[in-house]
Formats: structure tokens, C-alpha cells, sequence
């Protein structure tokens, strides 16, 4: 799955917005409203995804796809 789209998911269930998301990791809006909005050919970096993920409470896991 696309970790923009589990990140707009996840600020909807929680009700918070990007600028709130943005404010907590640290970084502007408008750089976090290009990442979860794929705009601009932004790329998430590890950095920024382990931050999301601790604030938003989410997990990366990987699994083989039945091998």
C-alpha cells in the first residue's frame, strides 16, 4: 500500500490535519501537504516515515509475498 495514502487515512480517523501532523514532525506544511498529497514528485525519506509513524502510532511491516 502507498504510505501517503495510510498517512491521510490515519489523519482522518484521528482527526487531525496535516498542519497539525507537520507542526509534530517538525517541518513545514507545505513540504508534508506535497509528501501526503504526492505532489511535486516528493519521496518520503526514512526520516520522515519513522517520525509519522511514531506520531501516528503506525507500523511498517515486511513480508514475503508467499515464497
Amino acid at each position: 500500500m502507498n504510505f501517503s495514502k495510510v498517512v491521510k487515512e490515519n489523519l482522518a480517523l484521528q482527526k487531525k490535519s496535516i498542519t497539525w501532523l507537520s507542526e509534530e514532525m517538525n517541518c513545514s506544511y507545505q513540504y508534508l501537504w506535497k509528501l501526503v498529497n504526492e505532489k511535486e514528485n516528493k519521496r518520503w525519506n526514512e526520516d520522515s516515515i519513522q517520525k509519522a509513524c511514531k506520531i501516528l502510532g503506525l507500523k511498517i511491516e515486511f513480508r514475503s509475498e508467499g515464497r
